[in-house]
């Protein structure tokens, strides 16, 4: 047998913790071909996994290849998460995800598509993290349209969550886990969700050294109209700056969502 290496993206290198932006994924089909019959020769789920190459949507090879190599790293000595614990019957945890990821590139591909969007913009433990969590929703079809509006906002929750100084805890990586699935959830409402990425943009354009708190679920939760939501959106900004210059920090959500900071 030729031993062949998988073309790798994420492990390349000094592993940094926090948020992320890493480049495209610009390895061909062919080598991503390539680096899963790699994989096979050494990782037995893989192996197993072949067959269903032909039913995964090739736009998703790069993602699930990403999530093979997240199972082999360690960044941590201190924080783990082992992608080959078995479960009752005996299969990996691995196993159990490579199939999920399988049904979903053909029947919800915007949970797959999210996955990538977390991969790229956040460190090695969170992405393994977000993927043990998450792990049963790529299935949830209903859920679909809430992957592809929430994905904007990964790289922002991703910032704001996991800036800061180290903890030698996974606390962090909660907090983002948590708000992503908040605006993933049922209960949360898709036109919401879908303007949460402009009042972000909106509070990044006030100019200000000052710390604006979201309260995603608030906001996504809500049941003002959505039109009500875009006017207050327009005077946001301006609003926010007379305020500081008044010594008074609004509260954003409340703000859009009653054009009023006396609650």
């Amino acid at each position: 047998m030729v031993d062949i290496r998988p073309i790798t993206r994420l492990t390349n290198g000094f592993s940094l913790l926090g948020a992320q932006k890493r480049p495209p994924d610009a390895r061909t089909a062919e080598e991503l071909r390539q680096t899963f019959q790699a994989y096979a020769q050494k990782i037995p789920e893989v192996k197993a996994f072949l067959p269903e190459l032909e039913n995964l949507n090739p736009k998703h090879y790069g993602i699930v290849a990403d999530v093979i190599e997240l199972s082999k790293a360690a960044p941590l000595l201190s924080l783990k998460i082992n992608f080959f614990v078995k479960d009752k019957a005996g299969k990996t945890f691995l196993s159990f995800l490579l199939e999920q990821m399988g049904w979903a590139s053909k029947n919800n591909p915007s949970a797959v598509d999210f996955a990538g969007e977390v991969i790229n913009n956040t460190d090695i433990l969170t992405s393994k993290y977000f993927l043990v969590k998450f792990s049963n929703a790529f299935k949830i079809k209903e859920l679909g349209k809430h992957f592809e509006a929430a994905k904007p906002m990964v790289s922002d929750i991703a910032e704001s969550a996991l800036g800061g100084d180290y903890a030698m805890n996974f606390s962090k990586r909660d907090n983002f886990v948590g708000s992503l699935g908040v605006l993933t959830s049922k209960s949360a409402k898709l036109d919401k969700v879908s303007l949460l990425k402009t009042l972000s943009d909106k509070i990044d354009s006030i100019a200000s050294n000052s710390e604006y708190a979201v309260s995603i679920d608030e906001f996504v939760t809500s049941e003002v109209p959505v039109s009500k939501i875009k006017d207050n959106l327009e005077t946001l900004v301006q609003a926010a700056q007379l305020a500081e210059s008044r010594g008074v920090i609004i509260d954003p959500v409340k703000f859009v969502l009653n054009n009023t900071n006396l609650r």
